[in-house]
C-alpha cells in the first residue's frame, strides 16, 4: 500500500479509509498525515496538519496526537477541530461506535501505564476511566469499550466504568489495533525480523499468529 520508509505507523478506519504517519516532517507539530482514497491513491492532508499517531475514525474523518501532545479531529478535507489541550494525550483511539478514547500524560504509580479517558461527546468533555485501568496505547472497539497495552505488555478490554478483561498476559504484547470487522490484531514480542515481530489476530477466544514471514512494528485492524 505505501513503499518502504514512507510510514511510521498505520490506522485503518471503521469506514475503511486507511491514514498514516509520513516519515516526512510536516509545518506544524509532527508529521504529515496522509490517507488512501480509492483510484487517487495516497492523498497528503495540508502540512499544518500534522501528527506523532494518528487513528482511523468514520464519516472520512482521523483523530490524530501532535508532538504538543494535543488530539485533534481532522477530515479529508482538511478541516481540523481541536479536542484538547497541549499537554495532554499520548495516544488516541476511535471506534465505530462509542465515544474516541485517550492515553493521557498523566501516570499512575501503581503500574500499567497512563491514565486512560473517553470523550463524552454529550458535554464535550474527556472523562477519566476509574484506576486501576490504565495503559500506554489504545484501540477503539465497537461496543463502548477500548483495548489497552499497559506498560506491562499485556492486553486488557476495559470499558468506561473502568472494568477490564486480561486478553493477552503480561509479556506478550506491543501494540493492539481493531478495524472494521471487529477483529483485534496485536504485534507480540517476539521478533520476527527482519520487518518486526510477531503479527498475531484474536479470533474464537485464542490469539493465532501470522505465518511468517508477515512481521510488523505497528498493525491496524482489517476490514
Amino acid at each position: 500500500m505505501a513503499p518502504a520508509e514512507s510510514a511510521l505507523q498505520v490506522a485503518l478506519g471503521f469506514d475503511g479509509i486507511p491514514w498514516i504517519v509520513s516519515t516526512k516532517r510536516g509545518s506544524g507539530a509532527g508529521n504529515l498525515v496522509q490517507y488512501y482514497y480509492g483510484n487517487s491513491g495516497w492523498q497528503t492532508l495540508p502540512p499544518t496538519i500534522c501528527a506523532v499517531q494518528v487513528a482511523g475514525s468514520t464519516n472520512n474523518f482521523c483523530w490524530l496526537v501532535d508532538e504538543n501532545n494535543a488530539v485533534w479531529a481532522v477530515d479529508i478535507h482538511g478541516t481540523a477541530d481541536r479536542m484538547s489541550p497541549d499537554g495532554f494525550a499520548l495516544q488516541v483511539g476511535v471506534g465505530n461506535f462509542g465515544p474516541p478514547w485517550a492515553i493521557g500524560t498523566q501516570s499512575y504509580e501503581t503500574g500499567g501505564g497512563n491514565e486512560i479517558l473517553f470523550y463524552n461527546q454529550a458535554n464535550g468533555q474527556w472523562t477519566p476511566v476509574p484506576a486501576p485501568a490504565a495503559g500506554v496505547q489504545i484501540a477503539g472497539q465497537y461496543d463502548n469499550s477500548a483495548w489497552v497495552v499497559t506498560s506491562e505488555n499485556s492486553i486488557c478490554n476495559v470499558q468506561m466504568n473502568g472494568v477490564s478483561q486480561l486478553m493477552s498476559p503480561a509479556g506478550t504484547a506491543l501494540q493492539v489495533g481493531i478495524g472494521p470487522d471487529k477483529m483485534p490484531w496485536m504485534i507480540s514480542t517476539q521478533s520476527t525480523s527482519p520487518g518486526g515481530n510477531q503479527v498475531m489476530y484474536w479470533a474464537n477466544g485464542a490469539w493465532t499468529a501470522v505465518a511468517a514471514p508477515a512481521a510488523a512494528v505497528w498493525v491496524a485492524g482489517s476490514m
